[in-house]
């Protein structure tokens, strides 16, 4: 359980690594960390801090699974909360995310987490960005201020450009005041859009 403090300035101000599995981050204040407030699935780094972690095979599925991510605040970072590398059957719920310089919570080919009830504001990128991700579910989220809401889409970096979001469910969110669309599926089929409101976008 990592529970409370205030984690400032880091790269990283939580990482659940290679195999971390039925953790708990809870009422966290993460702010002005360069990469993500939270981390979950990224490659162990090494032992020695002048080397940088290497990156992944295709497909390396990375056994971050079972975690609760709930009532954090997660400012001015640039992701809020980034799950990647296979990493599953995670909740996220009753988070304050906001003033994000990218989208406040990314899922890379992450498959089956829950990102629900949270309170996401004011990001430069996408709310809740669905890159090759499967059967994720993201509900009953508030979302005000963003550069876009809810966008499925493919692959866009590395080696495994291209592979296609699908599964996903986006239910009952609030959406306002985007600049791009509130919803967006792109380069990915099979997803569902089920009773989200959108007022006042600038876009589709």
């Amino acid at each position: 359980t990592i529970k409370n403090g205030i984690l400032a300035d880091f790269d990283y101000g939580v990482m659940l690594n290679n195999g971390a599995r039925h953790n708990i981050v809870e009422g966290v204040t993460a702010q002005l960390n360069q990469e993500a407030g939270i981390s979950l699935g990224h490659a162990t780094f090494p032992e020695d801090p002048n080397l940088a972690p290497g990156e992944p095979v295709p497909g390396y599925q990375s056994g971050v699974d079972e975690s609760i991510l709930r009532s954090n605040t997660l400012i001015s970072n640039n992701r809020g909360v980034w799950l990647l590398n296979g990493a599953k059957h995670n909740l996220l719920r009753g988070n304050l995310i906001g003033a994000t310089s990218e989208d406040a919570v990314w899922i890379e080919r992450a498959h089956e987490n829950l990102v629900e009830g949270n309170d996401i504001q004011v990001t430069s990128g996408a709310c809740v960005l669905l890159e090759g991700a499967e059967n994720n579910t993201v509900r009953d989220n508030s979302i005000v201020d963003v550069g876009e809401g809810v966008r499925i889409s493919a692959t866009t970096q590395g080696p495994t450009t291209g592979i296609e979001s699908t599964g996903n469910v986006v239910r009952g969110n609030q959406i306002s005041d985007s600049a791009g669309p509130a919803l967006d599926i792109d380069t990915s089929s099979q997803n569902e859009l089920i009773d989200n409101v959108a007022t006042l976008v600038s876009s589709s």
